[in-house]
């Protein structure tokens, strides 16, 4: 209620009001340094606040997936370390899954159950890290950049996951693909202590731009002195928005066209050679979206 949180001269958030609904889905997006982790860590109640008050219901149980991570012993064995935590969690459809089933669904097959967590490669333990938050069954599950840890096979597992999941889901990531899959709404952190409401996807958040309803934040604090007193793309400069407009789209469409044939199963040389590619796609949506946003600040 009211919040507002400021770190130095800088505001992130000034009498910002929200209530998260029940089986919200909901994306939270903008620039980094924009405040998105910070708003993250305020409604988990790992930061306090400036001015306001963050009101969490008595029945709330979070699940936080962060880019920190957590502390696993070497000395576990897979299945105890998510066992010791849960043996059993439902699904929306009313079923339930149990800890083995759930190692098995996420690629952890029975052989490997009774492995030492010391053998796991970095990646398995990410996805170990993950599996001890879904078992946990919180009512809300935050995932905090999931993309920058996961490979692409746990990353389509997770979704497929997420569509049954029956609580609030709030995911605050830069993959487009994930948050217009799973997501209702976004929240776009503007940078000007803003926080637009976005309905549908990042699509409708881009679609919005022309009209001003939504304007993205300057995606470098040093460069605000710059900006401030410039009006309007130079010929350039209008050219190479023009360009990542077009561009965008062909890279999301070669990006789904990938995972779809990664999702296939294909033999172990075409895997890594299709993997290799979509890593080079990942990056370069990166790069232009992150340009895209600075530009479109005077498009």
């Amino acid at each position: 209620i009211k919040v507002k949180k400021a770190y130095g001269d800088k505001v992130i958030l000034s009498g910002y009001d929200y209530v998260f609904k029940r089986q919200e889905r909901v994306g939270i997006a903008g620039v980094n340094g924009s405040g998105k982790s910070t708003l993250i860590k305020m409604i988990t109640g790992e930061e306090p606040v400036d001015a306001g008050k963050v009101i969490i219901g008595e029945t709330v149980l979070f699940g936080h997936y962060s880019q920190t991570g957590i502390t696993i012993k070497d000395n576990q064995r897979v299945l105890e370390v998510v066992r010791d935590i849960a043996d059993v969690i439902p699904l929306k459809s009313g079923k339930k899954i149990t800890a083995a089933e759930l190692l098995e669904r996420f690629l952890f097959p029975r052989s490997t159950h009774h492995d030492l967590v010391s053998k796991l490669s970095g990646g398995e333990k990410k996805r170990l890290q993950l599996l001890t938050i879904l078992i946990k069954n919180p009512n809300v599950l935050i995932l905090d950049e999931p993309t920058n840890d996961l490979d692409i096979f746990t990353l389509a597992i997770l979704e497929e996951y997420l569509m049954q999941f029956p609580g609030v889901l709030i995911i605050v990531s830069h993959d487009r693909y994930m948050i217009d899959k799973l997501c209702d709404h976004i929240l776009v952190l503007v940078g000007d202590v803003t926080v637009k409401d976005i309905t549908g996807n990042y699509s409708a958040w881009r679609s919005s731009i022309p009209g001003k309803e939504a304007k993205p934040a300057k995606v470098k604090a040093e460069r605000v002195k710059v900006v401030q007193d410039k009006k309007k793309l130079n010929f350039k400069e209008k050219m190479e928005f023009d360009e990542i407009e077009k561009r965008m789209p062909q890279i999301e469409k070669e990006k789904a066209e990938l995972e779809e044939k990664l999702n296939l199963g294909p033999a172990h040389d075409e895997l890594m050679a299709l993997s290799k590619k979509l890593g080079k796609l990942i990056n370069e949506l990166d790069e232009i979206e992150l340009r895209w946003l600075e530009l479109s600040e005077f498009a």
